[in-house]
């Protein structure tokens, strides 16, 4: 078990210095990654077909329905739509706000851990175990966590609790038993993707209201400002107005 801890620690650290490195964020570097998915695949094919023959007792063509052709289907859809879906999404802003613009942009969450009793090991970095190991993997923090609903396979109903309770899309993808949801395509896509949004604008409109000291001015402006009452907004700083009810 110690051996199993060690190879967990090391391949957490592997994947967080990658993504503290900034390079997962690049559109470039996940292109790269995901040709090089598909040049593995294809250079190792039969390799590939003969292990899972000899673990599983897949037969070739079985071997590329459900892993082989299914993973370089995926990369190659990713490959082919990423630019447009990285497109950020224009968001909006209150007037309040202008001439700043929003938006909202998808980067990786980071490290991901996927608990699952499927036999796809070609697909993920796969550690092997059962419900000691996953004990292990929940011990360390993690960016997101999905699970498949097969607590007697993976992990103590214990565990399964803790959870649920740490995030309402558990299991997989918030489906239920099945684990069979939106994460295939663009939604693969949306589902290991952190929206993060974005507001860029000027400080030489910027809002004295918003800052300290504090005055009875600043708290009546900022009431109207939650309401988007722009124009009483208007004659509080014209001085027509001075009190604001609650």
């Amino acid at each position: 078990m110690e051996a199993m801890k060690e190879t967990v620690d090391q391949s957490l650290r592997e994947m967080r210095e990658t993504f503290a490195s900034g390079r997962t964020r690049s559109v470039k570097w996940r292109k790269a990654q995901l040709g090089a998915i598909i040049e593995m695949v294809k250079d190792n094919e039969e390799k590939m077909s003969d292990v899972l023959f000899q673990d599983l007792g897949k037969h070739s063509t079985e071997a590329f329905r459900d892993e082989l052709g299914f993973v370089m289907r995926s990369a190659t859809t990713a490959l082919n739509c990423l630019d447009k879906w990285v497109v950020p999404k224009k968001s909006n802003l209150p007037l309040l706000f202008y001439p700043a613009t929003g938006k909202v942009i998808s980067e990786p969450y980071g490290t991901v851990l996927v608990l699952s009793s499927w036999n796809f090991p070609i697909s993920i970095k796969v550690i092997e175990g059962g419900p000691d190991v996953a004990t292990i993997l929940l011990q360390h923090q993690w960016d997101k966590i999905f699970f498949t609903d097969n607590v007697d396979v993976l992990i103590s109903s214990t565990v399964k609790l803790e959870l649920q309770y740490m995030c309402d899309a558990l299991p997989f993808g918030g489906v239920g038993q099945s684990g069979i949801g939106r994460y295939h395509g663009k939604y693969s896509f949306e589902c290991f993707s952190h929206e993060k949004a974005i507001m860029e604008g000027s400080l030489a409109m910027d809002l004295e209201a918003r800052y300290p000291p504090w005055n009875s001015f600043k708290l009546n402006f900022i009431r109207l400002a939650f309401r988007e009452a722009y124009f009483k907004l208007v004659l509080l700083m014209l001085g027509l107005i001075k009190g604001v009810r609650k």
